[in-house]
């Protein structure tokens, strides 16, 4: 098991170093739509054995400007993180949003929050609050790390906001492509 997290943690340290160093192809393009419908269905069993219901609202096709493996972990990534972070009984919304130049994925969950001392260093490789060292959650720190280099490396941003006993929502906006040819929308 020890050497399954060492090789998880040099992995995921190659893939951060990989994505810090290159900005997106710019041929890539991926539907995220899609992507959070296939991660969603991935993580079924999860979700269920938590006693989580993931709950996705993706009313149109959002093309982006990465890779299909790029946006799969950036998704999969922030809703592992919260369905890690919520207790039974509760719910994980994931949504897009397009509009003319820009993509939003929102992932909410109704866990136990993000402390106002920690909300700064989320985005910290390896940073890891008091509430999620356990071994129980998992984890290197490193997966809020990737996301925000993925975003980054296509142009996007991205913003955690986060109430303690309430909830933690994190937005992703990436810069939208139009359609599959690649042609940004709106010129």
């Amino acid at each position: 098991a020890d050497s399954d997290r060492m090789a998880d943690l040099v992995q995921r340290m190659l893939l951060l170093a990989r994505l810090e160093q290159n900005a997106a192809p710019a041929e890539a393009e991926c539907d995220l739509r899609e992507m959070v419908e296939e991660v969603a269905t991935q993580l079924a069993t999860t979700a269920k054995a938590r006693g989580v219901q993931v709950r996705i609202e993706t009313p149109e096709e959002a093309w982006v400007p990465l890779e299909c493996d790029a946006a799969s972990t950036l998704v999969s990534n922030l809703v592992l993180n919260a369905l890690q972070h919520s207790p039974a009984g509760t719910e994980v919304r994931v949504k897009t949003h397009a509009d003319a130049k820009h993509v939003l994925l929102e992932v909410e969950d109704q866990g136990e929050g993000i402390r106002p001392e920690d909300q700064p260093h989320v985005f910290e490789r390896f940073y890891r609050g008091d509430s999620s060292r356990a071994r129980t959650t998992g984890g290197t720190g490193l997966g809020l790390a990737i996301c925000k280099a993925i975003a980054e490396a296509c142009g996007g941003s991205m913003a955690v906001t986060s109430t303690v006993g309430k909830g933690t929502r994190t937005a992703v906006k990436l810069p939208r492509l139009h359609n599959k040819g690649g042609e940004t929308q709106g010129g």
